[in-house]
């Protein structure tokens, strides 16, 4: 008896969602971003390691989780590692990672000390977006020597793991 009633309540509560708000539902499950008259929201990152493609495990990310967090720890530098399946509604890698790292957040307030690292497989693309007092150390012909050397020969691979770790661990090794 208990199951038939929560049946029915769900049904009503299903019915209350008008048509237009059940299409919106249907965008945001697919494609991962919510709008609001002409505005975005990304997803909300839950930790340094934000897995949106799903191409890492639990451990993984664990692993990952725990290198970040002890470089910041020891340093007050944050880095954010994101891997999307789209940049929607972004053109360009460069434009979506400039805008998670401006809305991550990553880095203190003054804009000086964050660094965001996006990866899409799917769509085979890699950005490193640096704050401004970050790009002072870590220009983008490090960022970019480093997404050539040391992460895409392991991502072509499909060690996506080892991509992104060698990758955080080369970063930190140039901040110094």
């Amino acid at each position: 008896m208990k199951i038939y009633k929560c049946l029915i309540l769900i049904l009503f509560i299903v019915s209350l969602i008008p048509f237009k708000a059940t299409a919106q539902i249907d965008r945001v499950l697919e494609t991962g971003i919510v709008e609001f008259e002409g505005e975005y929201a990304l997803p909300a990152s839950v930790g340094h390691v934000n897995d949106f493609e799903g191409i890492l495990s639990f451990n993984q990310i664990m692993d990952l989780e725990k290198i970040i967090s002890d470089y910041e720890k020891e340093t007050t530098r944050e880095i954010a590692v994101i891997t999307v399946e789209s940049i929607g509604p972004f053109d360009h890698i460069t434009e979506y990672a400039s805008d998670r790292s401006k809305h991550g957040p990553v880095g203190n307030p003054d804009g000086n000390n964050g660094l965001t690292i996006v990866i899409s497989c799917t769509l085979q693309k890699i950005r490193i977006s640096a704050d401004y007092g970050t790009e002072q150390v870590l220009t983008n012909e490090i960022c970019n020597r480093i997404i050539d050397d040391v992460m895409i020969p392991e991502l072509k691979k499909g060690n996506y793991y080892s991509g992104i770790e060698k990758g955080v661990l080369e970063l930190i090794k140039n901040w110094e």
